[in-house]
């Protein structure tokens, strides 16, 4: 009986993969359902949005800050994560 030594090397490597991802996959069904478990909380009477609330775009001044504020947290977070990002 003759072995065709690139498949078997194939079916090994696959084999590792699919056990990888079998364990992966019975962490994630192991864990909590985080989603079922928001039904759990309830918002507090009266907390929400106010009713003469506006939902208006941004002003040019609040564009402005917002990015300002973002770009900060972001060199931020690129200089205590550095290595660990893809990319930002």
């Amino acid at each position: 009986m003759s072995f065709n030594k690139p498949l078997m090397i194939l079916i090994i490597f696959a084999d590792q993969y699919v056990l990888r991802w079998l364990e992966s996959l019975q962490r994630e069904i192991e864990e909590p359902d985080l989603w079922e478990s928001l039904g759990k909380y309830q918002t507090p009477l009266g907390a929400g949005v106010a009713p003469d609330t506006e939902n208006s775009p941004f002003s040019a001044a609040e564009a402005k800050r917002l990015t300002e504020d973002l770009s900060k947290i972001r060199e931020y977070l690129k200089s205590e994560f550095e290595g660990v990002w893809i990319s930002i």
